[in-house]
């Protein structure tokens, strides 16, 4: 607990700041801070997770329609730290040549950015048989050899009998080991944030 309370104070005076967006690896900012990739197929709540964990309403847009982010948007928690969220993936109600050019950006960002320390994958933890763009992605991730952390988004729609069930056919599904740190996460429930950070600070340090 006294370990939480710390965590709580840190991250309580952190000033999150929206830095910039960016479509190309060329126009992200040039500097050597270690950076954390927020990824999840269209929809899966990465605005809503991030507004959650910093505290903040509005902090990044919430859409009810998916795909509405499009480009990389870069986040800092300190000059050292920054989040970025990266575009949705699997977003079927796109023409072919923008769902083309946003998996571009995505695996550019991935394969290609040097500050890049960690990639936060966001799963809807309602879907325990899995999608087949989250399929695609747990590919592309486990080819990458770059450190993996798992959120499961919207835990507050389900029983307590329906996470366990869910966690385990999660995991097989993705083919998620033990090493790999895997939470869920809810903006319905107050402890999520902290829950958060304290698996994060725990993966990072």
């Amino acid at each position: 607990m006294a370990k939480s309370k710390n965590l709580s104070q840190y991250f309580e005076n952190i000033d999150v700041k929206f830095i910039k967006s960016a479509q190309f690896l060329s126009q992200c900012p040039q500097n050597n801070a270690c950076e954390f990739a927020l990824l999840g197929r269209s929809n899966v709540g990465k605005s809503s997770f991030l507004n959650l964990i910093f505290g903040e309403k509005a902090l990044a847009k919430v859409s009810q329609t998916p795909g509405k982010t499009q480009l990389m948007n870069f986040f800092s928690l300190t000059s050292n730290l920054y989040f970025v969220d990266l575009p949705g993936y699997g977003y079927a109600k796109v023409s072919k040549s923008q769902l083309a050019g946003l998996s571009k950006i995505i695996k550019d960002y991935c394969k290609n950015r040097e500050n890049l320390s960690g990639i936060i994958w966001l799963l809807d933890y309602r879907r325990e048989n899995g999608t087949d763009a989250d399929k695609q992605a747990a590919q592309f991730l486990s080819n990458l050899q770059i450190p993996i952390f798992v959120i499961l988004t919207k835990s507050d729609k389900l029983t307590k009998t329906q996470k366990a069930q869910n966690l385990k056919k999660i995991k097989q599904i993705y083919q998620i080991s033990d090493e790999i740190p895997i939470i869920a996460t809810s903006t319905l429930e107050a402890n999520s944030k902290w829950d958060f950070w304290e698996a994060f600070s725990e993966w990072v340090w």
